[in-house]
């Protein structure tokens, strides 16, 4: 049975837990915290869909939608949250394992659709078994991101290319500090909300993107971190002590992720890429292993990430299956094109 549930409903927080423990088989992720989706839902003025089947009276996979209001642009940090988790079964046998996620990963995509029909879902690329999805018509594109094993502190460095590495050095010698902001008062997330808004929606407009969400939605992202280790604010400084770069990351056991970024371009060269060197040295001595940069589109971006040290890493977007007329549009055009061949 596949019912809406609440972000909050202490079977997300057993299901979350039991998929943390097997992240390779359940699609666990960092973004599937539930308190990180709220936070993230509330600062970006989206509504959380839902969705479990239950069996057994437990909780056996979930999946959660972040869905905009009518007329809201749907921010791109918004897209790694979209994605099931499913029991790990423990089982001996791949072939039981497959049947059970694949049966649990349709059942949820269809109850999306009838819900929401323009839906789409990441899934970490070969963890379940997508042949009956496609079958179903669903359809399937890869998509990446950047992700950086942390063995020490140390070994660091040696993944990063060698003129990041001068670059680092340099904004180091400049006087460029790391720091973290500790999230401990409403009144410290009013006052960094505003400033690394203005990094994010400068680093934005670089790209030619809009900012994901406005100060007022950094602010409450920020207020929902108070006291809570899974929410994480560091900070680069210039000399002159004038915050230049950000990273807004969360923590999850042994695996972290960014959340959002920014820096000013009048930033010391190498800034940026110091602050995040710093911060993953931060996490190694804390015992995280792996570390998710979120996100591997072209360009500059994710030249910069790639320069980090950062792999590539698959994943596959699901796209709900097309309208009949589209369907019956695309079926055509490929009669006429074999048709065009046989000539």
């Amino acid at each position: 049975m596949t019912c809406p549930i609440d972000i909050h409903d202490p079977a997300w927080q057993a299901l979350y837990e039991a998929a943390s423990a097997a992240p390779n088989e359940s699609g666990w992720t960092p973004f599937h915290h539930p308190a990180l989706i709220a936070a993230v839902a509330a600062a970006h003025g989206l509504t959380p869909l839902t969705l479990g089947t239950f069996g057994d009276e437990r909780l056996n996979a979930a999946l959660c939608v972040l869905t905009p209001e009518a007329g809201t642009p749907w921010p791109i940090s918004a897209c790694p949250f979209n994605g099931p988790l499913i029991r790990p079964t423990g089982a001996r046998y791949s072939a039981r394992r497959d049947k059970f996620t694949s049966q649990h990963l349709l059942q949820l995509l269809q109850a999306l659709i009838e819900r929401k029909r323009w839906a789409h879902v990441r899934i970490p690329a070969g963890q379940f078994d997508p042949r009956e999805v496609i079958a179903c018509g669903f359809r399937i594109t890869p998509s990446f991101t950047y992700e950086i094993p942390i063995s020490s502190d140390s070994e660091l460095m040696e993944q990063v290319l060698p003129d990041r590495r001068r670059q680092i050095r340099g904004a180091a010698g400049s006087g460029v500090t790391v720091r973290e902001i500790p999230l401990d008062s409403a009144t410290k997330a009013r006052h960094w909300g505003p400033i690394i808004h203005a990094l994010h929606a400068e680093q934005s407009g670089r790209h030619a993107l809009a900012a994901d969400t406005d100060a007022d939605g950094f602010v409450t992202l920020l207020t929902h971190g108070i006291g809570q280790s899974w929410l994480r604010l560091f900070v680069a400084e210039s000399a002159s002590g004038i915050p230049c770069a950000f990273q807004i990351t969360t923590v999850q056991n042994a695996s972290a992720a960014n959340v959002l970024t920014g820096y000013t371009h009048s930033a010391p060269p190498g800034a940026n890429a110091l602050l995040r060197m710093d911060v993953l040295a931060e996490l190694a001595r804390e015992g995280v292993q792996r570390f998710d940069l979120n996100g591997a589109r072209p360009g500059e971006g994710g030249r910069f990430k790639a320069s980090l040290g950062g792999r590539l890493v698959e994943r596959w977007n699901i796209a709900p299956p097309p309208p009949p007329a589209e369907r019956a549009s695309l079926g055509m055009r490929l009669r006429r094109r074999w048709w065009s061949l046989q000539r």
